[in-house]
This record gives C-alpha cells, structure tokens and sequence, in this order.
C-alpha cells in the first residue's frame, strides 16, 4: 500500500485520537479494532515498536471476549511487527501461534497470510531454503482461496529467491506468469517489481532485448510513484542491457537518470559508478 507521507502521518493523528476517545468510553469491542488498524498505520510509518504495543493490547482484549479471529489477527500483526523491528526468531513465535488459530477457524486465507510472513522472516535470517518452502507453502494456499493478488506478490518473492541462488530462468519463468496477474490486480507497486526482476533475470540470461520493456515500466512506474531508490535502480539496469545491444543513445540517457537518483540518495558509491559507466559510453559515442 503505497500512502503519501504526509496523508499517512494525518491518519495516523485522526487514528490515536479515536483510540483515546474508545479508551474513555471503555468500548472493548471497538477499541480493540480500533487497536489494530493504528498497528497497522503504524508499521506503515515504520513505527514497529509501538506497532507492537498496540497489537499486544488488541490481543488482550480480543482474548477477554474470546474472539478467535481478532487474536488471529492481532497474533499475524505481531509476528509482522516484530519482523520489521528486527526480531525475527520472536516473529516466528507469533506467527507460529497465529496458524494454530486460523487452522482452527479453518481460515485458509489467514493461514497463508502468516506462511508468507513466517518466509519472510526466515529469508532475513538467512535461510534462504526454509523461506523457500515457506512461500511455496503459502502460494498453494493462496491459491486454494483464489487470491490472484497474493498470489502474485509470493510468486515475486520466491523468484528473488531464485535469482539469488542464481536460478534465472526459473526465476524468469515464475515472474512472467505473476506480471500479468499483478496487472490485473491493479497493484502497480507490485507490478513494477514484478517488471523490474522480469527485466535483470532476463538481463542476467544475456536476454537484453527482452529486459528492456519491462525495465523501462519499471522505471517509468516507480518514478511516478517517487520510489527513488527503485526507479534508479531499474533506470541503472536499462542503461546497461542499452549499452549491452549498442544502443549507446540511450544507454547514455538511462545513465545520466540512474546517476541522478543515486545523487538525490547521496550514495557515493553508486555515483562514482555511475560516473565510470557514463565515461564508457561518451567515449563510445565520441
């Protein structure tokens, strides 16, 4: 979910001021609810400590009037939470607690929720091979519930993994069939990452030609979105399969938006990078 800075932190002040006012009307049912949707804000704004706080409660209340579901839901949000605050072996723990219950409401779709969030969790802690598992797992079951766009979304992460593990053309193969289900979806976040790894696997495989339609939505995409670090990076991946099929004009083009983004970050590295592969093409092109 992509929301502007600015309307995000509004949200989140309109937020904490109906939780305040539940709190004062002692409305448990409500304020429990209320809880989760400021947790949810609140990792929005990678604000994952409170995040934390706020799902802890909610999952207090939810077990006072024991409802399954909202500690279903609070138990995932948590695992989330503590994920993002760089607690991933304690994530697990939630997340673990947060299946037993929606297989006991036999909610398949919260189920795969928290497969796919337990994959990621595994993934930041290095294991690679049980985050694997743990996204096909949750893509079996997405699909079960018919949810194309998750579907779509676990699809993308398995194929990261792949590319890391070197597997190209697999991962090339797994991206092809998520990008236009994320289309279709209408989630152009997701859609131009999709775009963006389709693009560097096929780059990768020496395919350039075929890595530039999608590196170039991509890129076009994450602008529009102000996503500067991604659009530098799709733009950076466009120069070079540019460059690659000797189409120096706008290898040279690519590169000069690739080296503005990376200023914009101040990333110095990836400036002076930038600035060797500029000096290449000038040169080509002299």
């Amino acid at each position: 979910m992509h929301i502007p800075r600015e309307q995000l932190l509004e949200r989140l002040k309109q937020q904490k001021n109906a939780v305040a006012q539940l709190r004062f009307r002692q409305d448990e049912d409500a304020l429990a609810e209320q809880l989760v949707v400021l947790a949810k804000l609140q990792g929005l704004a990678e604000e994952h400590a409170p995040a934390k706080e706020a799902y802890e409660e909610a999952f207090r209340l939810h077990q006072r009037r024991r409802n399954k579901q909202g500690q279903a839901e609070c138990l995932h949000g948590l695992g989330a939470a503590l994920a993002n605050a760089g607690d991933p072996r304690e994530a697990l723990l939630a997340l673990d607690q947060a299946v037993g219950v929606y297989r006991e409401l036999k909610d398949v779709g919260g189920e795969a929720l928290c497969h796919a969030a337990a994959a990621e969790a595994c993934r930041s802690l290095g294991d690679a091979d049980q985050a694997e598992a743990g996204f096909r797992h949750a893509l079996t079951l997405f699909r079960q519930v018919g949810d194309a766009a998750r579907e779509a979304a676990v699809m993308v992460d398995i194929a990261d993994l792949r590319m890391r593990a070197a597997d190209y053309a697999g991962a090339r193969a797994l991206l092809e069939d998520a990008l236009p289900m994320a289309h279709q979806k209408g989630e152009p976040d997701q859609a131009a990452l999709c775009a963006l790894l389709l693009g560097e696997a096929a780059g990768l495989m020496g395919d350039h030609g075929a890595a530039r339609e999608p590196l170039e939505a991509a890129a076009e995409t994450f602008e529009v979105l102000g996503d500067v670090p991604y659009a530098a990076r799709a733009r950076w991946d466009l120069g070079l399969s540019c460059f690659y099929l000797g189409a120096l004009p706008d290898a040279l083009k690519h590169l000069e938006v690739a080296r503005a983004g990376y200023a914009q970050m101040g990333h110095p590295h990836d400036i002076e990078r930038a600035d060797k592969a500029l000096a290449t093409v000038r040169q080509r092109l002299a």
